[in-house]
């Protein structure tokens, strides 16, 4: 089973280290504009990390017309620099907008730091970010969850 990336917005402070690592590890250069991933300010105390959620079907995948866009052995879906002819197709289709545009116009996306972990997880200050087994995470909720039930 493929490791997934987990935000918990209850605990994203908005200090928006991990959009530095970010663009660090990737581009060589401390910049949010080059960062995969995004964290968005929805009310004054409320931050929601944004980034890609390598979905099982991914629509991404399904309209890059060149096969760009293809998932590894490891689960993570992936945009082949050398094949994308820069349409911009999968920005559009991508339903979190987690597919970004750097300066020049070419798309790029979270690719889970491959081969991982995430450098954003390893930098988050108050554990907003994990990177882990999809049966874990709804194994937590489900005890959260107990755990109100009892009350």
């Amino acid at each position: 089973m493929s490791m997934i990336l987990i935000a918990d917005n209850n605990k994203c402070n908005g200090c928006r280290l991990c959009e530095l690592v970010c663009s660090l590890y990737h581009d060589k250069t401390v910049s949010p504009l080059k960062s995969r991933i995004e964290i968005i300010e929805v009310k004054e105390t409320v931050n929601v990390p944004i980034f890609c959620f390598q979905c099982d079907d991914a629509v991404c995948m399904q309209v890059c017309t060149v096969n760009a866009i293809t998932r590894d052995e490891a689960g993570r879906v992936k945009i082949d620099k050398d094949k994308c002819i820069n349409c911009k197709a999968c920005a559009i289709a991508c339903p979190f907008g987690a597919i970004g545009l750097d300066a020049s116009g070419r798309v790029f996306k979270c690719d889970l730091c491959d081969p991982g972990p995430p450098k954003c997880v390893e930098i988050c200050p108050v554990n907003a970010l994990s990177f882990e087994q999809p049966d874990k995470l709804t194994y937590k909720k489900k005890m959260k969850i107990a755990e109100k039930l009892l009350i």
